[in-house]
């Protein structure tokens, strides 16, 4: 045991070299080859990550100027249809003021009403007031 112990480790890769020989030479070569291509994969994805990341930056430009110019264009609407609406609602105004001018007073009508009344009776309201005065025989 003391000879393990005091040995070197060039007499310990010695050693591995006679039992397992080449088996291991083979297997740091296999492990130095996936190394590299997982090194190779890490890139890859990398450079994959990158192109999404910019695809993903122009998209999200692209998004955000066309939500701008919808936002832009319905303000300009609303603002249209705003402005259509208080038009219209001047003009109905200008229509009822016209209309309170022009239309009769309640006693005005009634006054027509009776003096048209009158003409087709043939009478006028002259006539009609004498006998409203005179006391009936």
């Amino acid at each position: 045991m003391d000879a393990i112990k005091n040995s070197s480790p060039n007499n310990i890769d010695q050693i591995r070299n006679l039992i397992f020989g080449e088996q291991i030479q083979d297997y740091e070569r296999r492990f130095q080859e996936l190394i590299k291509k997982f090194e190779n994969l890490k890139k890859s994805l990398q450079i994959q990550k990158n192109e999404l990341d910019e695809q993903l930056n122009k998209m999200e430009f692209n998004f955000k100027q066309s939500l701008s110019d919808q936002h832009n264009d319905l303000q300009k609407e609303l603002k249209k249809q705003t402005q259509f609406i208080k038009q219209e609602i001047l003009t109905v105004e200008e229509h009822l003021s016209k209309l309170t001018e022009d239309k009769l007073d309640k006693n005005q009508m009634a006054d027509l009403l009776i003096n048209l009344a009158m003409q087709l009776k043939g009478e006028s309201i002259l006539d009609q007031i004498d006998r409203d005065i005179t006391p009936h025989e």
